[in-house]
């Protein structure tokens, strides 16, 4: 245990401008200011789950997809926000003994938190209506769930686009994406606010922040809690007064015995009982502590009990706690834990000191009120970590701290406990991080845009786990060479400059910008049709990656026209042959990058079919629809195929029945395919080919498709509300609830 003691305080004002100064450098914070802890019946677990009229929320699969509106954040890289909601989700997926998984699933557009689908996107001009008037909210993330059970049917996440900028890397007055989202997906997962400062849960958070990109240990218990998997060790207990009366809504903290680390907070139930799940085998000591301060009981909504005339007390006494030793998936009991008399004293901290561990001396300073005019101790329990000389006076506490190059990474408390006997306790006050990861150069200043070449990232202090993304895309494979070398697999980007960004698990991240040149090469795939008339203008397309304008085209060594449909697809028209038989296919695009093809297209003497028409142009999607399709030299053997894709005359089935009428007309009959509308493609036996002028589309059958009715409570008749937990940059919260007696029909959207 490390103290720092004073009997006196030094000057008021000298520590006033100390406090001022880490205002200026950053540390304006912004509170998650909704939901905070619910405390209902029953016993509340480490961590804090949402509890509302008695009702946990939860999923009844711990399988969550998200869908993402990458075009909604508008003026930033949609792929760049993928990956910054990849690496979110990532770390709730991380969790050891937790079924909870989050997936990507199809990106949405046009996203509506009504719908009943659970979608991410940013919101710029209110449309949503959760940001209104001068709204100083972060992001919202609104719950619609069952009032019967507490069953979760829709929940999303919105950024809020008319007020803050946001951004896919640490950009100072941004609000990092990365950084907010994975705050909010743990309330999706069903978890609310914690009193940990450094859990990715804790209500605050800073433009330029990256710490909550990472979640703690009190996070990954709660991700246990709402979707386990396998055997856990727990400890257990009930938080009591003096004369025996329980305490409702105190807080009980666990910290590892032999490195301090805090392992978790915890809040009791009404009945003071308290339960703290997945905590490793070892040894603990308890503390309790009101929930007084920066996280009180004005961040706190709900309907449960949450009593503060108490005052902090560790279990045995700060000087020598009891020690609790907890063996391997032990449900352990350790009885009653006693509260100590009403305490004045109550620290105003809202954010962890961050430090490297090794790295150099930062002092922190702890404001509050009623410090028994500093006269006191500023404790810590971890033997990795040494107090200074401490300085203080009756509404701050400061001393300089310094950790040991091999103290464990995680979040420690910091104790102030005063000459007249109060106890004020901070979790999480000191969060202790690896070593960032400084970049210094790469193997390659050019790379194919569609990605797959290996490179090597130069540097120091790599983590063996470190992600790397380059363009703002991450690379799925990355190879630990040593802590100066990463081998990395290029992901696919877009043409130009590409910043490379090494990031560590818990959040860290270097970059060097424009360091790479995505190059684009054009790419040959499939052509179609095959073949076309020696004297020229068969239309053909060409389907690939990386077409551009200003590309030069030759079919047979001669410049070709074409229309540039898609990066994917190109539109040629021929030039006249020399000769009949196969030639070659060059692309050249206008960084000099070729791609050619031999023997792709072959010169034949007949004439190129044609279809100018054919009806009927719908039918039934099961198929079977008898069509007439009219054109010119159209020969025997053709083919004709249904359901094509308009742009790369790709996919589609063949039609039964083909009979052929004339040299212009062909009878088949419609295979079955999806609703919609799609090209028709006729094809010759010799490889020529033709792509009609009109659509086929297939129409569902009677009585099907439309808008559907979406049930939004757990049973018909059953009440439904909505509950927003918002991030804001105010104090205050707000609930919104919207009740219906009654389902509730509508479309997804």
């Amino acid at each position: 245990m490390k103290t720092s003691s004073s009997a006196s305080s030094a000057s008021s004002a000298s520590r006033q401008r100390s406090l001022k100064k880490t205002v200026r450098t950053g540390t304006v914070y912004l509170a998650l200011a909704l939901a905070s802890w619910f405390v209902g019946a029953g016993i509340v677990e480490a961590y804090v789950r949402i509890q509302l009229g008695g009702k946990t929320l939860y999923h009844d699969d711990p399988n969550i997809v998200m869908q993402l509106d990458p075009n909604s954040f508008s003026g930033l890289d949609g792929e760049a926000v993928r990956s910054a909601v990849q690496l979110s989700m990532a770390q709730w997926n991380s969790v050891p003994r937790s079924a909870l998984n989050f997936t990507l699933g199809v990106d949405v557009s046009g996203a509506d938190y009504t719908g009943n689908n659970h979608v991410i996107y940013y919101d710029p001009n209110n449309n949503s209506g959760w940001f209104g008037g001068g709204s100083m909210t972060v992001a919202v993330t609104p719950i619609q769930y069952s009032t019967g059970n507490g069953k979760i049917q829709d929940i999303d996440v919105i950024f809020n686009g008319r007020r803050w900028d946001f951004s896919t890397g640490i950009v100072p007055g941004d609000f990092d994406i990365q950084d907010v989202l994975t705050h909010e997906l743990g309330h999706v997962a069903g978890l609310d606010h914690s009193p940990v400062h450094g859990s990715s849960m804790w209500p605050y958070v800073a433009p330029g922040q990256w710490l909550h990109r990472s979640i703690t240990e009190d996070d990954r218990s709660g991700a246990v809690a709402v979707a386990r998997q396998g055997g856990f060790a727990q400890m257990r207990g009930t938080l009591r007064r003096a004369n025996s009366n329980p305490v409702g809504g105190g807080a009980v903290g666990a910290i590892r015995a032999d490195d301090g680390r805090l392992a978790a907070v915890v809040l009791t139930a009404s009945n003071g009982d308290w339960v703290i799940k997945d905590l490793p085998s070892g040894d603990y000591h308890l503390y309790t502590t009101p929930l007084e301060g920066v996280t009180s009981q004005s961040q706190l909504t709900g309907d449960g009990i949450v009593e503060t005339d108490f005052g902090a007390a560790f279990h045995g006494g700060i000087s020598s706690p009891h020690q609790i030793t907890l063996s391997q998936g032990e449900n352990l009991n350790v009885g009653n834990l006693v509260v100590a008399a009403d305490a004045a004293v109550r620290d105003n901290f809202n954010h962890p000191l961050i430090l490297a561990r090794g790295g150099p001396t930062k002092s922190i300073y702890i404001p509050g009120v009623n410090f028994n005019g500093g006269v006191g101790s500023m404790i810590e329990f971890s033997p990795y970590i040494t107090l200074g000389p401490l300085t203080s006076d009756n509404t701050l506490f400061s001393a300089p701290v310094t950790v040991a190059p091999n103290c464990p990474p995680g979040s420690y408390d910091i104790y102030i406990s005063l000459a007249n006997g109060e106890l004020e306790c901070v979790p999480g006050a000191i969060e202790v991080v690896e070593a960032a990861p400084e970049l210094s150069g790469i193997s390659a200043t050019e790379a194919n845009a569609l990605g797959g070449e290996w490179i090597e990232v130069y540097g120091s202090d790599f983590a063996e786990d470190a992600m790397v993304l380059v363009g703002g895309r991450l690379s799925n494979d990355v190879r630990w060479q040593n802590a100066n070398t990463l081998r990395v697999l290029t992901p696919k980007g877009d043409s130009g400059e590409a910043d490379v960004v090494v990031q560590h698990p818990d959040g860290q991240e270097d970059r060097l910008e424009d360091v790479l040149r995505y190059i684009t090469v054009p790419v040959y795939e499939e052509l179609f049709p095959r073949a076309g008339n020696l004297g020229g203008g068969t239309r053909m397309r060409l389907v690939g990656s990386g077409f551009s304008g200003g590309m030069i085209v030759q079919v047979g060594g001669k410049s070709a026209s074409y229309r540039l449909l898609s990066t994917r697809v190109i539109e040629i028209t021929t030039p006249p042959g020399d000769m009949l038989g196969t030639v070659s296919v060059r692309i050249e695009n206008s960084e000099g990058h070729v791609e050619e093809q031999s023997d792709v297209f072959e010169y034949v003497a007949s004439e190129d079919p044609d279809i100018a028409s054919f009806t009927p142009r719908t039918g039934k999607r099961s198929g079977g629809t008898e069509v007439n399709l009219f054109g010119d030299n159209l020969a025997s053997g053709a083919r004709v195929r249904f359901g094509v894709d308009p742009i790369t005359v790709q996919g589609g089935r063949y039609a039964g029945g083909v009979q052929r009428i004339s040299a212009a007309e062909l009878r088949s009959r419609t295979p079955g395919g999806s609703t919609g509308e799609f090209a028709v493609v006729v094809e010759m036996p010799n490889g020529q080919g033709a792509i009609a002028n009109s659509f086929f589309s297939y129409q569902p059958a009677a009585g099907g498709g439309g808008c559907g009715g979406v049930a939004q409570g757990g049973a018909p008749g059953e009440p439904v509300d909505w509950l927003p937990i918002v991030l804001v940059a105010v104090w205050g919260w707000r609930i919104s609830r919207r009740q219906s007696s009654e389902t509730k029909s509508g479309c997804a959207r």
